[in-house]
């Protein structure tokens, strides 16, 4: 093999790479350094830094063979200081969803200058404030770099598909916190901070409309396809995976009831992705949605989904809602939409 270079950090003067661009595709932020390592004599080892395919920085060291079909040799290590990650995984706000926040320089030896700090916050709670320092970060490290690799650190090891928290300036403006677990179609909701305009799930269809967030299916717009409780939750231990509400509920992690330390959360269940889950498993749709209401709702609905033998949790296959309890002007009525 060759020769050892070192290409250079991104950001440095004389360097023609640019910093990381998160509004940028991954793959052409990595292409430079294909492109860096081509330009160099076969049989060359080339240390640079890249955004790997979950948009986490890591430090790579690449070797290039100089023989016919040449290949890549790929070692790499994670940037993001263990104790730091640590102390994010163990704080009990749900969402892990954190915003950047002002430097500081800390002083650390009397005999040497303060060093630079950089520091994030968590958008739940925004008390919780962790710092460290710029010389363990990759070169040209800010606070809100620091803050998104943070939040999908914690998003990835809660198995949340999607999540966002914080105050959204679209429309009226309001607060609202929530994540949301794709493969069970469970939302996990707080907007205690605007309830004035409305419940956590009325607040997430504002979201929707909006476009703070875009729903993962069009039909989420639509809140009588969502069944809700209230639970509280304390996320400073590991939680457990989650394949469905059951786990959820099941976890000493959650509460139904207030307990100190615990945090109280909607749980908006997705009927269509919850109801086709619990039928492939053979087990029961949401207790919420086998709540039997009045009896002249009963009555109107036995022409439509009990006359085609549909049960909760079954989608229509007329009208594709899925049969669930749903709100008339007085009670309510077990049904799709038919």
């Amino acid at each position: 093999m060759g020769k050892s270079l070192d290409c250079g950090m991104p950001g440095r003067r004389g360097n023609s790479h640019r910093p990381y661009n998160p509004h940028k595709p991954i793959a052409a932020q990595n292409r430079s350094l294909r492109a860096a390592s081509d330009a160099c004599a076969g049989g060359t080892t080339v240390r640079r830094q890249i955004v790997d395919p979950d948009g986490i920085w890591a430090t790579m060291r690449v070797t290039l063979d100089d023989r016919p079909g040449r290949h890549w040799e790929v070692s790499k290590t994670m940037s993001l200081p263990p104790s730091l990650l640590q102390q994010v995984e163990q704080h009990g706000c749900f969402s892990g969803c954190y915003q950047s926040d002002a430097d500081v320089r800390t002083c650390l030896d009397p005999a040497k200058s303060p060093e630079h700090v950089i520091v994030v916050s968590c958008l739940d709670c925004l008390s919780f404030k962790l710092g460290v320092l710029q010389a363990l970060l990759p070169p040209t490290s800010m606070s809100f770099w620091l803050a998104d690799q943070l939040t999908r650190h914690v998003r990835k090891l809660r198995g949340y598909t999607l999540s966002f928290a914080g105050y959204h300036a679209r429309g009226p403006g309001f607060w609202l916190s929530g994540v949301y677990y794709g493969h069970c179609g469970m939302f996990l909701l707080d907007g205690a901070r605007s309830r004035s305009l409305g419940s956590d799930l009325d607040l997430l269809l504002l979201a929707f409309k909006q476009g703070v967030i875009q729903p993962p299916d069009a039909r989420m717009n639509d809140p009588h396809l969502y069944t809700t409780q209230v639970v509280y939750l304390d996320l400073s231990n590991p939680l457990v995976p989650v394949a469905s509400r059951q786990d959820l509920l099941a976890s000493p992690l959650c509460q139904a009831q207030p307990k100190k330390g615990f945090h109280r959360v909607t749980l908006a269940e997705y009927q269509p992705v919850a109801g086709a889950v619990a039928q492939a498993a053979g087990k029961p749709a949401a207790p919420s949605a086998l709540v039997a209401g009045s009896l002249s709702a009963k009555a109107a609905n036995l022409t439509s989904a009990a006359a085609r033998g549909l049960k909760a949790g079954d989608v229509c296959p007329v009208c594709k809602a899925v049969v669930c309890e749903r709100p008339l002007l007085k009670g309510t009525y077990i049904g799709c939409l038919c």
